[in-house]
């Protein structure tokens, strides 16, 4: 079941569970499925409720930098797997 944002000032715990784990973007999939809203409402939703809680905004920034840098070593990583199997099987 739903209920307004604007009256209760909170979001469900699935949907703070996303954020806090910085994946806004199932945040706003979450909020959509419980308010049967659109994407922008819902997008907009989300960004007043981070704006409104700049402690969780920079827990979920944090998450999301963490996540890049892992998916950047992780590139590197199979960059350099693969330089090392094309030189092997030229050599």
């Amino acid at each position: 079941m739903g209920f307004a944002l604007h009256k209760h000032d909170q979001l469900p715990l699935a949907v703070l569970g996303a954020l806090r784990r910085g994946d806004k973007i199932e945040a706003i999939k979450l909020l959509r499925e419980d308010q049967q809203i659109g994407l922008q409402e819902a997008k907009a939703e989300i960004d007043r409720y981070l704006q409104a809680n700049p402690a969780l905004l920079q827990q979920m920034q944090a998450k999301q930098a963490a996540m890049v840098h892992r998916l950047q070593f992780w590139v590197l990583v199979l960059l350099v797997v693969a330089i090392l199997a094309y030189v092997t099987l030229i050599g």
